[in-house]
């Protein structure tokens, strides 16, 4: 079977979302800037203008990615905190034995 273009750019979308780098720096506006600047990339927006004068949001293209978004980025902050040195106070309760077993 050949990759058709939905595929293709599919492909594309979710290197970009991949690719949306955290540092410990960024604020959580920050990383959704970046969310946004991808989707602004390929013209998805979140929702659709309603007959009535609103809008329905979490269309499917823009739920797909923004999951996309959500699990990857939750991937990278748990492996974050799990390489994260812990203050020594908070550590372990009561008072570090005096001996280590071997």
């Amino acid at each position: 079977m050949k990759k058709t273009k939905l595929s293709n750019d599919m492909g594309m979308i979710f290197k970009d979302i991949l690719d949306i780098e955290i540092t410990l720096d960024n604020s959580l506006q920050d990383m959704l800037n970046k969310f946004y600047d991808v989707m602004s990339k390929y013209s998805i927006c979140q929702g659709t203008w309603t007959e009535t004068g609103g809008r329905s949001i979490a269309n499917p293209e823009w739920t797909i990615c923004f999951k996309a978004f959500l699990m990857h980025k939750q991937a990278v902050i748990d492996f974050r905190m799990l390489l994260a040195e812990v203050p020594s106070k908070l550590r372990a309760y009561d008072k570090e034995p005096k001996s280590k077993r071997k």
